[in-house]
């Protein structure tokens, strides 16, 4: 799981890493969903490099006319969210990530309990 991901691409077409299961199928699709405007989502194929946890997402955006809670919510569907498995690296990151994006502290606050940081 990634909580961040740096979106690459060109016109509709996009592509990212993703740190998967290891026994994640190499080749499955799974929806990709954007949690800031234009809130755009897409059925992305996911390739696993063979013996690792590192993967690729391949993707073209559909336009919606949602809003940013019906975006985070469709993000959010069917995720194994289990915050535990977060490396102390990965927990910095969301960190600097709330701080560069000046997130209030109360919602820092929020955000740190919720993730268990």
């Amino acid at each position: 799981m990634s909580l961040s991901n740096e979106t690459h691409g060109i016109g509709r077409f996009f592509w990212h890493t993703i740190s998967l299961k290891k026994k994640s199928p190499l080749v499955h699709r799974y929806p990709t969903h954007e949690v800031d405007a234009p809130y755009r989502w897409s059925n992305s194929l996911i390739l696993r490099l063979p013996g690792t946890t590192g993967g690729l997402v391949l993707g073209w955006w559909h336009r919606t006319i949602r809003t940013e809670e019906q975006a985070l919510l469709a993000a959010m569907a069917g995720r194994d969210m289990d915050f535990h498995d977060l490396h102390d690296e990965q927990k910095s990151n969301i960190r600097r990530r709330m701080i560069k994006e000046q997130v209030s502290a109360e919602h820092q606050l929020l955000i740190a309990e919720a993730l268990e940081l």
